[in-house]
């Protein structure tokens, strides 16, 4: 008995179709794993610039043999940092070396902008991070349930270069002094300071808390 091997071939009409659906999901998927990439980066690049900091502060305590340190300005913050960070560049106000800081947006917030604290001193690390220095009144501040502190870091770890917001590319970093553990620095939206991280977010209290998430490997809120 003979066998019909004589198959139905594709028409022209349904290979385009097959194609333009396939153009459209390589559309739809590329752009998110390009993105969701570029965000794992961001935030590897944070959690390293977080261990550069704790190591910063531990070393410069040990330096000043465990002795509180001269944070009565941000500049004065910086002038102790400095070699212990080993910035490439310094200047006296964020707005010199950012494009604009003002414009630097809360998270998933449209077009709502959130604080970035331009008029603070700055420098850039050897890795093209930005880190703006903040002190607080001389270890006196406190946010909500948490006290004693000194002063923060503003991380940049792009440095200008987009998405310019919150939780994405921007984080903040608190340095805490106790009597009984000396310096310590953790990032903002733990140990009780009341800040959080929404999607959709228009304000710092919502936006700064969002520097925590990558820290704890915790998924960001995306609605």
């Amino acid at each position: 008995m003979l066998i019909d091997s004589k198959k139905k071939a594709f028409s022209l009409a349904e290979v385009l179709i097959a194609l333009v659906i396939i153009g459209i999901v390589v559309a739809i998927t590329i752009p998110a794993l390009a993105h969701d990439t570029q965000d794992k980066q961001f935030r590897a690049k944070w959690v390293k610039l977080m261990s550069t900091l704790i190591q910063g502060t531990v070393r410069l305590q040990t330096a000043n043999g465990g002795q509180l340190w001269d944070m009565t300005t941000s500049s004065n913050m910086m002038e102790e940092y400095k070699n212990y960070l080993i910035l490439i560049k310094e200047v006296n106000s964020a707005d010199s070396l950012f494009l604009d800081s003002t414009l630097y947006r809360c998270y998933k917030g449209s077009p709502a902008t959130c604080t970035a604290y331009p008029n603070a001193p700055a420098g850039i690390l050897s890795d093209g991070s930005y880190v703006v220095f903040k002190s607080e009144n001389n270890c006196s501040a406190s946010e909500s349930g948490l006290s004693s502190i000194c002063g923060s870091f503003i991380v940049d770890v792009n440095g200008v270069s987009p998405p310019n917001m919150w939780g994405k590319d921007l984080f903040q970093a608190w340095v805490v002094y106790s009597q009984t553990k000396g310096y310590q620095v953790f990032p903002v939206g733990s140990n009780g300071d009341g800040y959080t991280c929404q999607a959709g977010s228009e304000e710092d209290s919502t936006s700064l808390g969002c520097s925590t998430y990558s820290l704890l490997h915790v998924e960001m809120p995306n609605t």
